[in-house]
């Protein structure tokens, strides 16, 4: 078990919001990993995919928006290769 006592603490954000306001278009599957990327920065270097809790289902084509990929109001999991 690593110790991190010495780093500094970044208070986790949990929400992103697909729909920025009226008239915008949803965000898509790669604004997800963006977004992991920029909040946690350490994972822009390790090999990550993205899946729905249940029914598992992998995410590969990150060209798709939420709605196209029908992940509306589901749960996704970042799990490391």
């Amino acid at each position: 078990m690593e110790d991190h006592q010495d780093q500094e603490y970044i208070k986790p954000r949990w929400r992103f919001k697909a729909f920025s306001g009226e008239g915008q278009k949803l965000g898509r599957i790669l604004d997800v990993r963006d977004f992991i990327v920029q909040s946690r920065p350490e994972f822009a270097t390790l090999d990550f995919i993205l899946v729905t809790s249940f029914p598992n289902k992998e995410l590969t084509d990150e060209s798709l928006t939420l709605q196209e990929a029908d992940i509306l109001n589901t749960v996704l999991l970042q799990q490391l290769k």
